[in-house]
């Protein structure tokens, strides 16, 4: 694969796998936006609302989702290594020594190309994949 063949990949990837935040309203349901007071959610990650910062992501859980029994998390989207067994189930996450089930400490990446980087300089080719996954960062919880 050339070059500028790679870089057109990599910016489709982006366009259609964007990293960023976004929120989480309910199991695998995400923000999108309010329309006549109401949520407006998804379950589609592609679909969601995206934010460039945690801060954007949680002044919009202040503003739009203080209710009662809604406890948002506000989820990082980026790039991962997983095994490539794992596919069929569980995944198991790279960690940066050996692939652990534990999603907290797997390797983040911001982009496509930084993953497919670190796959090839250290070596896991055969043995790990590069996904798109959501990683729950933090749960707001509103005070009664």
């Amino acid at each position: 694969m050339e070059c500028n063949e790679f870089e057109e990949m990599t910016g489709w990837l982006s366009s259609i796998y964007p990293v960023g935040f976004v929120i989480e309203v309910g199991k695998t349901q995400y923000f999108i936006k309010m329309r006549k007071n109401r949520i407006c959610c998804t379950a589609s990650l592609c679909k969601a609302r995206y934010y460039a910062t945690y801060e954007e992501a949680e002044a919009d859980v202040k503003k739009y989702l203080g209710y009662i029994d809604l406890n948002p998390y506000i989820c990082r989207v980026c790039w991962t290594l997983i095994l490539t067994e794992s596919v069929e189930g569980k995944w198991i996450f790279w960690n940066g020594n050996y692939f652990d089930n534990k999603e907290e400490h797997a390797v983040r990446f911001s982009s496509y190309e930084d993953a497919a980087d670190y796959l090839a300089v250290h070596q896991l080719q055969r043995t790990g994949m590069i996904e798109h996954y959501c990683f729950r960062d933090r749960k707001i919880v509103f005070a009664a």
